[in-house]
């Protein structure tokens, strides 16, 4: 039996770009078991929560960098290629001060506890999301925000207070134990530090944001290789331990970029 036209008194909806004037409200959807109160509910959950996932993980980042660039007098790729450098190095040296940080005792709670945020980070790998996506997630959005508080604020209320010295040992330290990971302490502090004296020498906080994400991608890409792999272990691979001649490769280049951005940093800030 064919549906009830508009011209037989089923329920319409005014369109000024229909021939008609009017659409039919007679489909699938109006006609299934769902209430149309219940549906309209649903319709604008999923378009608000499409709205917020575009604005926070994708335009709000974006903005916010564009922003910081404008206001710092644009990008210069100077204030980039050596930081960016010293990630590489910075890889084999954390790995090692990770090392060090599990001969330190700790209580049981807290491995418990940094067992389940390990555990999370799994379920958000093994989910059907796309290595963009983890990288948005995990990297991009972290890299920006954290270090608009830690560097952008904190540092600067820091270094107000106690000088340029003390403002880069706090703010590092407490970039460390702002993560709750106490068998991660001084990997995460020696990142910490390595931010802070780039944002410092610079007067940028571009240069620590393209660390910052640049640091957490590359362990989300080896995550999820090691995630994809069953014959790898993400706590093992966090655990694994680093040749001394790796931590002492790591060491000259991250000395390297440190005495490269100390001499650049005049042009870096002027440029």
């Amino acid at each position: 039996m064919a549906s009830p036209s508009p011209a037989a008194g089923g329920p319409t909806l005014f369109d000024p770009w229909s021939r008609r004037g009017r659409l039919p409200l007679d489909g699938p959807l109006e006609r299934a078991s769902v209430r149309r109160t219940t549906l309209s509910f649903l319709t604008g959950l999923l378009g608000l929560g499409g709205a917020f996932i575009l604005f926070q993980f994708i335009l709000t980042p974006i903005i916010l960098v564009a922003q910081i660039a404008m206001a710092e007098g644009g990008v210069s790729m100077e204030a980039f290629r050596s930081p960016l450098a010293g990630v590489v190095g910075l890889q084999p040296v954390t790995q090692w001060l990770a090392e060090l940080n599990q001969q330190l005792p700790l209580p049981e709670t807290v491995r418990l506890m940094e067992q389940s945020q390990l555990e999370l980070i799994r379920n958000v790998l093994e989910s059907n999301m796309r290595l963009i996506s983890n990288v948005a997630m995990l990297a991009l959005v972290p890299g920006i925000c954290e270090e608009l508080l830690f560097r952008g604020y904190a540092q600067r209320q820091f270094e107000r207070a106690v000088g340029p010295v003390g403002g880069i040992l706090l703010a590092g330290v407490l970039f460390g134990v702002y993560h709750l990971r106490p068998s991660q302490l001084l990997p995460l502090t020696a990142l910490g530090l390595y931010m802070a004296y780039l944002v410092w020498r610079t007067g940028s906080l571009l240069s620590a944001m393209a660390v910052h994400v640049a640091h957490n991608g590359l362990a989300v890409v080896g995550a999820r290789y090691a995630e994809s792999h069953p014959d790898y272990d993400l706590q093992a691979v966090e655990n694994a331990i680093m040749p001394w001649y790796a931590v002492l490769v790591g060491f000259v280049i991250v000395g390297g970029v440190l005495y490269v951005v100390h001499t650049l940093a005049p042009r870096i800030r002027d440029g």
